[in-house]
């Protein structure tokens, strides 16, 4: 159970972000550069962050506004890394259907073959509900859309993700 303190402080977040969720909204919109859903998904997120860190903290910062722009841009830089990345496997698309072609007999494809056999392994290696997981976060599933074919909830997905590509990091090294 919550206690009046807290209440008090989650209260003040809630008004705050009410009363400048236009801004928040705008700024978010920015960081995605006009992807409205993805927009709202940064901003749901800044939401439950500083919710998070109000419930662990005693005391609120002095302006709540940068505290959540602050949380927004942080999370805004992790979503432009992570669209980079995505951008840059696109790019690989063409070694990867050279890796298809059963005439490609180079060095570098038998290596890359070998390589993704070895991934594929790892993969067949991780608990069925993180290979489950990863496999629709890939294909771009949203977390919620992971949860409920999973049947469990958004922090789980998420939390399932994370840990399956941890030890996928962790098998690589």
């Amino acid at each position: 159970m919550a206690s009046a303190p807290e209440l008090d402080r989650e209260q003040e977040l809630n008004a705050t972000f009410r009363q400048h969720y236009p801004l928040l909204n705008r700024l978010c919109t920015r960081w995605t550069r006009g992807h409205r859903a993805d927009a709202q998904d940064l901003l749901a997120e800044a939401y439950l962050k500083a919710l998070s860190a109000t419930r662990q903290s005693s005391v609120l910062p002095e302006s709540l506004i940068s505290w959540l722009s602050t949380i927004i841009a942080n999370l805004g830089r992790d979503y432009l890394r992570a669209r980079s990345r995505g951008a840059r496997l696109r790019e690989d698309d063409d070694e990867f259907v050279a890796l298809c072609d059963p005439r490609g007999a180079s060095d570098t494809t038998l290596v890359m073959r070998e390589e993704l056999t070895r991934t594929l392994q790892e993969v067949r290696c991780l608990h069925p509900m993180q290979r489950r997981a990863l496999l629709a976060r890939s294909v771009g599933d949203e977390y919620e859309s992971i949860a409920a074919q999973l049947g469990t909830s958004r922090a789980n997905a998420r939390k399932l993700v994370q840990t399956a590509r941890k030890a996928l990091r962790t098998q690589s090294d």
